[in-house]
């Protein structure tokens, strides 16, 4: 039922059922009996209030003015901690699916009028949730969660475009350290095709300066990954063209790499990229 009324309430009627509303989708979020039966079930209709019932903020009050935004908000993100070994990797998985969504969201109303709020705070999810905790810490004993953060992050990069620029450095560090690094990265061939996404998201993105600034970092990782692929057997013909492809990404952005790829060839075998 209250599905239902959320799904046709109208907008002119948000701000005179809030006194019945508010409580109850707090007495849902709030539930500590079942986080998927009920908890979740609150977030899925936290999130159609949010995408149906605030369309027209010229004549109608807007979501920021109902001060929601400070209740929900940091449900959602404690929400977002739900990570394995306290969860299961399906439960946590299920959650993420529809609480990383309506975070996005409760940004994107609250801070509608505020680009650079808005960018703020989704670096911050960025940074803080994604960067310095989910895939630091699943790392790749879970595909599926990795992969799942990883595609998340590049909706991200794509999102905040060359405002990324912010978070680059512990891009490039956290995914290194964290998955190419990784003995079995290889293991998993959707997490090294996301990972190599990534970083063709991150290079289209960023500013020619900073990608200068830090293509000894990218072209590291390329060769790694490449020389990891190539003595594990796991090379194939698409992944050398997408390697070569971000060789060739690079230096459209303005990377001289003339004299770095002479150097390698000279005590490496890595023309299949690099010439």
């Amino acid at each position: 039922l209250f599905y239902v009324i959320l799904l046709h309430l109208k907008h002119q009627n948000v701000s005179s059922n809030l006194w019945w509303m508010t409580p109850g989708l707090l007495n849902i979020l709030d539930d500590s009996t079942d986080l998927l039966g009920v908890r979740l079930k609150g977030v899925l209709l936290l999130k159609i209030f949010l995408e149906k019932c605030f369309v027209d903020d010229e004549h109608w009050i807007s979501f920021h003015d109902t001060g929601l935004y400070a209740l929900y908000e940091p449900i959602l993100l404690s929400m977002c901690y739900c990570l394995p070994p306290g969860y299961s990797s399906k439960d946590s998985l299920a959650i993420w699916r529809i609480v990383f969504p309506t975070l996005n969201s409760i940004y994107s109303l609250q801070f509608k009028r505020n680009q650079l709020a808005y960018q703020h705070h989704l670096g911050n999810f960025l940074s803080q949730l994604l960067l310095q905790n989910v895939i630091p810490r699943i790392n790749i004993t879970d595909e599926k969660l990795t992969e799942f953060a990883l595609e998340t992050l590049i909706k991200i990069i794509k999102t905040l475009k060359v405002s990324i620029v912010a978070h680059l450095q512990r891009i490039i560090y956290t995914l290194g350290e964290y998955m190419v690094r990784n003995a079995f990265f290889t293991a998993f061939t959707s997490l090294v095709d996301k990972t190599i996404e990534v970083f063709s998201t991150l290079i289209e993105e960023c500013p020619t300066g900073r990608i200068n600034a830090h293509k000894y970092d990218l072209l590291a990782i390329i060769l790694i990954t490449f020389e990891k692929c190539q003595k594990e057997g796991k090379m194939t013909g698409e992944l050398t063209l997408r390697l070569r492809q971000l060789i060739i990404n690079l230096e459209c952005k303005g990377c001289n790499l003339t004299n770095d790829k002479n150097e390698i060839l000279k005590i490496k075998d890595m023309r299949e990229i690099l010439s």
